[in-house]
């Protein structure tokens, strides 16, 4: 059934068999008390809160900036990694942004939220995601009766009619891929910006972990000295506090596969700090892609690296907070290369703390 027809139901208060990335569903206007009702009724279950299924990550993030909650790096990382995709999110949210979510969506208290945690479904695959769309309106979604996890439309069809349940669905959508025939992994990000794996699924939690991880990245001309020298840092402050960060550099103007200087690496390793073997390679709009954070050691490498993202997703910065460039040591005394890796560590420290990365030092050590 096309989809419009299929939203014309929703809008009557049916419900609608329609297909996600994980399983086949049971759709209904999340707004409508009768909807909900003939939807309990039909798996015979007792009602419970349910997902509020939206075919844009885009539509979550604008309705979050309405109510005044931004999610973190790690929690937009999550967001834009793996959804649309087959991931359940509870967002925790104060009682006042839920009660100011609900009045917009006018959705009652329990119909997409437990409480204290928003639930949200970005679905991407095509017959749902089409439903979706289509449908002016909240959409809702809940498991085939008896929970059923059929992996094709005629699958869905059965377990409905084995369970009795067929002759009250209203409409019905499907198209390819088929769902996987197993559950989405759910994920709970806390309002301390944190997140944690609650239920594995289509995703492993391995999986969501890993790109979960975030990339800062620093920048420099050749990549043999400024920013091998800050990597290598910031490297050992995250091993140090156990944050779950990667970090990497690349130069604008790079030759591929050189060393980073000696003078560079006696200068780090004066720090106290390993520099392993590094290998220069250029700024590309991939890497570009990758990265969370740059931090650039002057001026004209911030505007080189905003060229290769011209969708401005990265966080662009000098490494200096006050503006200041970080000066290029190259042909320089040891001392000068000194003296640029004390300067950096105390700025990769401080900027580092300053975006979340690492976390704040207590009074005594400050």
């Amino acid at each position: 059934m096309p989809s419009d027809v299929a939203a014309e139901s929703l809008a009557k208060g049916g419900v609608v068999l329609a297909p996600t990335e994980s399983v086949f569903g049971l759709a209904v206007d999340a707004r409508s008390e009768p909807a909900l009702h003939a939807l309990w009724a039909l798996k015979g279950s007792k009602p419970a809160p349910l997902a509020w299924h939206i075919a844009r990550p885009t539509t979550l993030l604008e309705q979050l900036g309405n109510v005044g909650y931004a999610l973190s790096l790690t929690q937009r990382r999550i967001v834009d990694r793996l959804t649309p995709g087959p991931l359940l999110l509870a967002i925790e949210l104060d009682p006042e942004q839920l009660g100011q979510l609900r009045e917009t969506l006018g959705v009652q208290a329990g119909v997409l939220d437990d409480g204290t945690h928003l639930l949200v479904r970005i679905v991407s695959q095509p017959a749902g995601s089409s439903l979706i769309a289509a449908f002016d309106g909240p959409i809702v979604m809940a498991s085939l009766p008896t929970n059923a996890s059929a992996r094709d439309f005629a699958g869905a069809v059965r377990a409905l009619d084995d369970a009795g349940a067929i002759e009250r669905i209203a409409a019905a959508v499907d198209g390819p891929p088929n769902p996987k025939g197993m559950g989405s992994t759910a994920v709970n990000f806390a309002r301390d910006g944190s997140f944690s794996v609650t239920r594995e699924g289509v995703y492993e939690r391995r999986f969501v972990e890993k790109h979960a991880r975030q990339l800062v990245l620093f920048v420099c001309s050749g990549n043999t000295c400024r920013s091998p020298m800050a990597e290598a840092i910031a490297r050992e402050l995250v091993k140090e506090s156990g944050a779950a960060i990667e970090v990497g550099s690349a130069g604008v103007f790079a030759s591929m596969g050189n060393q980073a200087t000696s003078e560079a690496v006696h200068a780090v390793r004066a720090l106290g700090i390993p520099m392993h073997r590094h290998s220069s390679r250029n700024l590309t709009r991939d890497l570009m892609r990758q990265a969370d954070v740059v931090f650039a050691m002057t001026a004209a490498h911030a505007e080189a690296a905003r060229r290769f993202d011209p969708d401005g997703a990265t966080v662009i910065h000098l490494l200096d907070p006050s503006g200041r460039e970080i000066d290029d040591p190259i042909g320089q005394p040891q001392g000068v290369y000194d003296e640029t890796a004390q300067l950096m560590r105390r700025l990769i420290e401080a900027r580092m703390i300053e975006f979340g990365f690492l976390p704040k030092p207590t009074a005594q050590e400050s």
